[in-house]
């Protein structure tokens, strides 16, 4: 009889409630640990993938001028879903933008053929310095130009997410028309 309680007990297996409550407990040290450095990665990542989408629309542009032959523009759109989006000088790029043949030279995309709508990137925001504060405008060389003037053009758009305090990116336009994305802190 003492043989088969001996054998019980060897073939007992499970955890104790004391191995269970520190399992627990290492668990809930790590997820305290790990989930800000994962929502960084997350922020990091978003940033990374807006600012590669405003480039790619940038390199369609410029490599539309330079296929067509004529001026090709990028400017920001305050309602990109409407049924004819326009080009708009209030808000910032964030609310979306439009790339369109610029046939008339003016910026606008007003009775323009429209080539490609990219929607919001909200919570971000993404705002221009003077010279690429409502557009960009590349001519059939691939050089950026102003509308008005024909002068070249160059500035810096700046993405910053939602939340203060995390690195963003800057997109910086030479006059040449290239653009380079940098890290920014915002």
């Amino acid at each position: 009889m003492e043989r088969t309680t001996s054998m019980n007990k060897l073939n007992a297996s499970g955890f104790t409630l004391i191995e269970l409550m520190i399992t627990v407990a290492i668990i809930a040290i790590v997820l305290t640990i790990a989930v800000p450095s994962f929502q960084q990665v997350i922020m990091n990542n978003r940033m990374a993938t807006q600012a590669n989408d405003l480039l790619g629309s940038m390199n369609l542009a410029r490599s539309e001028a330079v296929k067509r032959g004529q001026r090709v523009a990028l400017c920001k759109t305050a309602d990109p879903f409407a049924a004819t989006p326009a080009c708009t000088t209030s808000g910032a790029w964030g609310q979306g933008w439009l790339i369109f043949v610029d046939s008339d030279n003016d910026a606008l995309s007003a009775g323009e053929v429209l080539l490609k709508v990219h929607e919001s990137i909200s919570p971000s925001t993404l705002s221009g310095d003077t010279n690429v504060a409502n557009y960009l405008s590349y001519a059939a060389d691939g050089t950026t130009r102003l509308a008005a003037s024909n002068a070249f053009q160059s500035g810096t758009l700046t993405l910053c997410p939602g939340t203060s305090g995390m690195t963003g990116r800057s997109i910086v336009v030479n006059a040449a028309g290239r653009a380079r994305i940098a890290s920014v802190p915002c």
